[in-house]
């Protein structure tokens, strides 16, 4: 479950469920929100990064990273265009992906000397 706050400290909406009722996170980690208003979470039970809009509705699961490998997703953030950047420490790289859940890049690369990212500060 997610609970959104606003500044304040009040609970403004509960995030649980999809249109069918079925729930949306399993074991979520890391939250964070885009600049179109989304609400990104990082979900280690789902091997996933789940997006919902604002107003809860659910707009897709990204668990694909860029190989065969399992996707196993730590920190995430975002940029000012929206992109999502995620921490992958099964593969050791951060993938980029667009705001609409399509893979876009990756960088900082175990061959880069990344080694099990777990992290993203000051992007």
């Amino acid at each position: 479950m997610v609970i959104l706050y606003n500044d304040t400290g009040q609970k403004m909406q509960t995030i649980q469920h999809n249109k069918e009722g079925k729930k949306l996170f399993r074991d979520p980690l890391y939250i964070t929100e885009n600049h179109n208003g989304d609400i990104i979470v990082s979900d280690l039970g789902l091997s996933a990064v789940s997006v919902t809009e604002r107003g809860g509705s659910h707009r897709f699961y990204y668990s694909r990273g860029i190989s065969r490998n399992r996707f196993n997703p730590r920190e995430i953030c975002t940029d000012a265009m929206s992109h999502i950047l995620v921490c992958d420490i099964e593969t050791d790289r951060i993938n980029m992906i667009d705001k609409d859940g399509n893979f876009l890049s990756e960088f900082l690369t175990n061959e880069q000397g990344i080694d099990q990212p777990y992290c993203l500060h000051g992007l």
